[in-house]
């Protein structure tokens, strides 16, 4: 997969989908209920994705931002967003 320029990813657990298709599937779930709440428009969707965080992914996943910008950055502005959800805890370190 490295000869053909390709990063290949280890799962350790067989599931529907691949795994970079569920992440992005997630993303579209959210960007979808955002357009139909009203809340943005699909360009403006677009556009906050493209140009926003969308660059900010080569050069660090998910995981990475966070535990660059501080976990408790993310965690609060998680709290904020999503107050009743489980995820906003504070993961402990593997």
């Amino acid at each position: 997969m490295r000869r053909c320029g390709m990063v290949p990813v280890k799962v350790r657990q067989d599931l529907p989908g691949f795994l970079a298709n569920r992440l992005q599937h997630a993303l579209s779930r959210e960007a979808f209920s955002l357009i139909d709440r009203g809340i943005a428009s699909a360009e403006d969707v677009d556009a906050a994705v493209r140009f926003g965080f969308g660059f900010r992914f080569l050069a660090a996943g998910p995981v990475l931002q966070r535990d660059h910008a501080g976990i408790d950055v993310h965690a609060a502005a998680g709290a904020t967003m999503y107050p009743t959800s489980a995820m906003t805890t504070i993961p402990r370190a593997a």
